[in-house]
């Protein structure tokens, strides 16, 4: 028995934000067309979700660079 088209659809979802594959690459690993995926993306908005968890990595990055900067400034400064 195959799986449901709401689990095609989420495990689908897991490997275009996360994984960052392709269409291609997604719908021949969930057993879909690319049509169905390109859908997908644009009514679920995936590409907004994708986006914005990339920002969010980056700008957490940033900040704990810039803190590890400040820490060592700190360590550097000790008498």
């Amino acid at each position: 028995m195959g799986i449901s088209k709401t689990q095609e659809k989420e495990y689908a979802k897991i490997l275009y934000v996360n994984e960052r594959l392709t269409n291609k690459e997604i719908a021949e690993r969930v057993g879909i067309t690319e049509k169905t995926i390109a859908k997908w993306i644009d009514t679920e908005n995936w590409l907004k979700l994708r986006t914005s968890l990339l920002s969010t990595r980056q700008a957490n990055l940033i900040r704990w660079y810039n803190q590890l900067e400040a820490i060592n400034v700190e360590i550097e400064e000790r008498p």
